[in-house]
């Protein structure tokens, strides 16, 4: 069984929100630049993003974020929370 986002490679452009967008709701989202995988200790396989893009923190912008490939929101969402851009 494949995970949800796993085809995504590095050197890639995604966009990957931290909400699920909604009205009335400002949109949290990074963009960035896949520049590898990562298994932490639990198995769980994330992207590692250069961000350069961050809506949550606009001020003070993340360099890098660990994206989760699936997680348990995933099944609830209609839009994708992670997309190649």
């Amino acid at each position: 069984m494949s995970l949800k986002y796993e085809y995504i490679e590095p050197g890639q452009r995604i966009r990957a929100y931290d909400f699920e967008p909604c009205e009335g709701r400002r949109d949290r989202y990074v963009e960035g630049l896949v520049i590898g995988h990562y298994t932490d200790v639990g198995s769980v396989l994330f992207l590692h993003i250069e961000v350069h893009v961050d809506t949550a923190f606009e001020k003070h912008p993340r360099q890098e974020v660990m994206v989760p490939v699936e997680t348990l929101m995933d099944d609830l969402w209609v839009t994708e929370r992670v997309s190649v851009i």
